[in-house]
């Protein structure tokens, strides 16, 4: 899969001609099928030894309820109302992007004899090193998406206080905020306890509990969630509908709504 965020980023700040981008991502298209085939092939090969593919295992986290069919042949674990699944990645550059990869089946992950919680620690680690978090307010995104500066200003203050979470590739990146730390840190440096909004599959929204739009009033941002969810995101983005809190007291991400 071939993201054209970056392409549109940079035309729409003038950075590149719309002829130019068409052509870059016809360049990449071509190119990705030649590298994302052979690097596919030589996985297949070898996806039933364990120690061919440990270092590109990663993981994505999916909605649990919507997925329950899909999970029935694959290895999962449940977080909150998610399920961690695996996938070997066949590329970690920005020539094919996170999405290439390979699921891992029941089938191949009882061939390798190794314990569920072992192949998923592995992945986990893997994921964190190979897709780190990566952090921004939300006033900076809109920026960036927007050369007109005073087409946000109004929305400016109330984004400054927003943040987003996702991973380097900005792809399934919503498993960043599960990351060893990253809820604890972002609590921290807000000084207060953090609500977590699912996004998507890509990215969660952050505030901290003490911001107005809070006011303790949880049921209001799970029907804002659901809305969206409903009306504004494709099924295979759906994350969840559920509002999510970090306790700095406990250490611990629970649902609140």
């Amino acid at each position: 899969m071939i993201y054209l965020n970056p392409y549109y980023e940079a035309y729409s700040k003038g950075k590149i001609e719309i002829e130019q981008a068409v052509d870059n991502v016809v360049e990449l298209y071509n190119q990705s099928k030649i590298d994302c085939g052979n690097v596919a092939n030589d996985m297949i090969d070898n996806v039933f030894k364990f120690e061919n593919v440990k270092d590109r295992l990663r993981v994505r986290v999916i909605n649990f309820e919507a997925n329950k069919e899909y999970l029935s042949n694959k290895p999962y674990e449940k977080v909150l109302d998610l399920a961690k699944i695996l996938y070997i990645a066949l590329d970690d550059t920005n020539m094919v992007g996170a999405n290439a990869a390979i699921i891992i089946e029941d089938t191949v992950f009882e061939s390798w004899g190794i314990s569920k919680e072992d192949v998923f620690d592995i992945a986990w680690s893997n994921t964190m090193k190979a897709l780190p978090q990566r952090i921004g307010r939300m006033s900076d995104i809109l920026q960036d998406f927007c050369s007109d500066i005073s087409l946000i200003k109004g929305y400016r203050e109330s984004s400054d206080r927003l943040y987003v979470v996702s991973n380097s590739e900005a792809t399934y990146g919503a498993g960043a905020i599960l990351y060893k730390g990253v809820a604890e840190n972002i609590a921290n440096s807000l000084n207060s306890d953090i609500i977590i909004l699912p996004c998507s599959v890509h990215e969660t929204i952050i505030l901290a509990e003490t911001n107005p739009a809070v006011e303790k009033d949880y049921k209001e941002l799970k029907a804002m969630v659901q809305y969206i969810n409903e009306k504004e995101l494709s099924r295979q983005n759906y994350l969840s509908n559920s509002v999510y809190r970090y306790s700095r007291e406990l250490d611990k991400i629970e649902i609140v709504a």
